[in-house]
C-alpha cells in the first residue's frame, strides 16, 4: 500500500509518500510503547503545548516574577513493568527573559571596541531563544553579519525576492526599527529547509544569566515557581491529566 499527499503552504510545496509496513499488532510490546510514547506527544501537541527540547509547556499559564516570565511545563516519560504502561508526569518550568538577543548584541557592541563579533558568537551560539510574535522556540547555530534585515532572499518554489523587513511587515504587522542589525540562523534537525534566518530584536532571550543565578533574593522569589513542592506538583500532574481527557 502506498498513499501520495500533496499540498501548498506559504508558497513552499510539500510532499508526504506513505508505504504500508505491515499491521500492528497487540502483541508486539516494543510497538505498543512507540506507539503510545508518539500519541502522547502529538496529544501535547494538540493542547497548544509548546516543545521547549524534550518537554511541553504551556505559555497560556505563564506568571510573571521578578521581570521574569515563567512557562509551567511537565516532564512525561513512560516506564513498562510487567507488562503493563505507567505515565510518570512531573512539573517543569522554563524562564522567559524580557530582554531580545538584540539587547545582548548591542551591549557586546558597546563594551568591546574590537572583535566584539567574536564575543557575541560566543555570548549567543547555542543559546534557546523565543520569537515574540509567534511563541516558537529556536536555538540560535550561528550568526551571520554579513546579512541584514534588509537583505533579500527566495520566497517559496516561484523566487520571488524579498526583504526580511518587508516581509515581517506584511506577514506579522510588524516593524522591524533597527535594519542594522545581523540575523540569526537556526538549522532544523529535520526536513527540507537547511536553514531558517531570524530577527534578533524579535527573539527573546530564554534562562537565567550567572548574575541572576547568584543573585539569593531574585532565586528564593523564583524557587515557588521553578521548584514546586511535592503537594504542588501532584496537583499539576491531576491537573494534566484532566486537561488531556
Amino acid at each position: 500500500m502506498k498513499l501520495n499527499l500533496s499540498a501548498e503552504y506559504d508558497g513552499v510545496k510539500y510532499r508526504m509518500d506513505f508505504i504500508g509496513e505491515g499491521p500492528f499488532t497487540n502483541t508486539n510490546v516494543d510497538m505498543k510503547e512507540m506507539f503510545t510514547a508518539r500519541l502522547f506527544k502529538i496529544l501535547q501537541g494538540r493542547m497548544d503545548l509548546k516543545l521547549f527540547g524534550r518537554n511541553y509547556f504551556n505559555p497560556e499559564k505563564a506568571k510573571d516574577q521578578s521581570g521574569l516570565r515563567i512557562w509551567p511545563g511537565y516532564k512525561i516519560n513512560f516506564k513498562r513493568f510487567n507488562s503493563k504502561f505507567y505515565l510518570n508526569i512531573d512539573t517543569v518550568s522554563k524562564v522567559l527573559r524580557k530582554d531580545t538577543v538584540l539587547d545582548i548584541i548591542n551591549g557586546v557592541r558597546n563594551q568591546q571596541t574590537t572583535n566584539w563579533e567574536s564575543k557575541v558568537r560566543d555570548e549567543l551560539i547555542g543559546e534557546s531563544i523565543i520569537t515574540h510574535y509567534n511563541r516558537q522556540i529556536y536555538r540560535i547555530d550561528d550568526i551571520t553579519f554579513e546579512k541584514t534585515p534588509g537583505s533579500t532572499f527566495s520566497l517559496g518554489t516561484k523566487g520571488d525576492e524579498k526583504t526580511y523587513e518587508t516581509y515581517y511587515r506584511e506577514k506579522y504587522n510588524i516593524t522591524i526599527k533597527e535594519l542594522n542589525q545581523p540575523l540569526l540562523i537556526t538549522r532544523p534537525k529535520k526536513g527540507r529547509i537547511k536553514e531558517i534566518m531570524l530577527i534578533p530584536e524579535l527573539c527573546l532571550m530564554t534562562g537565567l544569566t550567572e548574575k541572576q543565578r547568584s543573585d539569593r533574593t531574585l532565586m528564593n522569589q523564583l524557587n515557588d515557581l521553578i521548584k514546586p513542592n511535592c503537594n504542588t506538583r501532584m496537583s499539576n500532574s491531576a491537573e494534566f491529566i484532566k486537561f488531556m481527557k
